[in-house]
């Protein structure tokens, strides 16, 4: 008899796919069609680092992740800094997105604010890794 394997069901829960099919335009968690997502169990995933809440959006932590690396490439093509705009366009998604990614890189170091622009924050990642 072989021993039960642990499974962790949160890791595969339905709403994280969602999430992860559109990364930079997360659908929110009540929308019709999306899998529904308990009230505790949202909490959870959050604590656990599977999801990241932002100015009322929830994006998969791989979202961020993948933000970061973004930025890192628009700082190197434009070191004095970049758009909203340009950052928009690079992930292909909304201002309504833009900006709590945006927001969420900001609070993380890894980006920070000045003016219009975003330049590099002290926790921005290099381009080698």
């Amino acid at each position: 008899m072989q021993p039960a394997r642990w499974v962790d069901t949160l890791a595969e829960h339905p709403f994280l796919a969602a999430l992860a099919q559109q990364p930079f335009a997360p659908p929110e968690p009540t929308a019709p069609g999306v899998p529904a997502v308990a009230p505790a169990e949202l909490r959870e995933m959050l604590r656990r680092g599977l999801v990241v809440s932002q100015d009322g959006v929830i994006f998969p932590a791989a979202a961020v992740d993948r933000a970061a690396e973004v930025v890192a490439g628009l700082l190197e093509a434009r070191p004095e800094g970049f758009t909203v705009a340009e950052f928009r366009d690079a992930v292909g998604t909304t201002r309504k997105y833009a900006l709590p990614l945006l927001a969420a890189l900001d609070a993380g170091g890894v980006t920070r604010r000045r003016g219009d622009l975003r330049i590099a924050g002290r926790r921005l990642p290099s381009r080698a890794e």
